[in-house]
């Protein structure tokens, strides 16, 4: 899925990420796989743009150099590889900013850029296209929709519900039983719970994950693992879903 490139001979030019293609694939830290995507979601980046007023004032087109968004895995990173390459190569005034990585995901699914190339110092790059991006669509959907309602504000628990309900989950354990959609009688469920303490009460609530490779992460790794719509298994449970709960945000319904 992830292109990685390593260091290459530049007759003492350090401008390369301006050109990169797909070739001299070293480096596989830290985009190897969905799962390490989704776990840098809403972790902050350096990213090469022209200046501007604000950073409210950012666009795409502020940060899109021929197609593509530039990177790097820390500030001295891009303060020494990054900019002075860029700076008189590149019009305009030439600088950066630190933004969340979802942000640079959305774009690449929307179309606005083709690829998304990081830096990681020492000649190390890796570059993520947006054919790529599309691959792992509707894990980032699941992600920027719980965000939005947890992390943004931008909407309210009940439109992320309306929004996620049809999607299906991943849940350790098993289902009943079942024929022609009709639960055999005498069947159990068997799913992974997370049990929580409040106000001297013990809480419980059916854990989901957005797919099989958290599941594993989290405790899955060898068992069974079934996935289900999310409003079904809700209904079905009788109580509240949780939402990757052991991620930095998690959504309950």
């Amino acid at each position: 899925m992830f292109r990685f490139f390593g260091k290459k001979k530049t007759n003492g030019k350090e401008d390369r990420i301006f050109s990169l293609g797909p070739a001299d694939c070293l480096w596989k830290e830290p985009f190897q796989n969905s799962e390490a995507l989704i776990s840098a979601f809403d972790r902050g980046f350096p990213v090469l743009c022209r200046a501007v007023s604000s950073p409210e004032a950012m666009e795409p087109s502020r940060y899109t150099f021929k197609g593509r968004i530039f990177l790097a895995a820390e500030d001295a990173v891009m303060e020494k590889e990054i900019l002075p390459a860029a700076q008189g190569r590149l019009e305009g005034e030439i600088t950066w900013y630190r933004m969340p990585m979802h942000i640079f995901l959305e774009d690449l699914i929307a179309g606005k850029a083709g690829d998304l190339v990081l830096a990681g110092g020492e000649g190390r790059y890796a570059m993520l296209t947006a054919a790529d991006a599309r691959k792992i669509e509707k894990e980032l959907e699941i992600f920027q929709i719980m965000y939005a309602a947890v992390r943004g504000r931008r909407m309210t628990d009940e439109e992320a519900y309306e929004r996620l309900k049809d999607h299906e989950f991943v849940f350790i354990g098993t289902l009943p039983a079942a024929e022609n959609g009709v639960i055999r009688a005498g069947s159990t469920m068997s799913l992974g719970e997370l049990t929580r303490e409040e106000g001297g009460t013990s809480r419980r609530s059916l854990i989901a994950f957005v797919n099989e490779e958290s599941a594993c992460r989290f405790g899955g790794k060898g068992r069974d693992l079934v996935r289900w719509p999310l409003s079904r298994i809700r209904d079905f449970y009788g109580g509240k879903v949780i939402i990757e709960p052991y991620r930095n945000w998690w959504i309950e319904f």
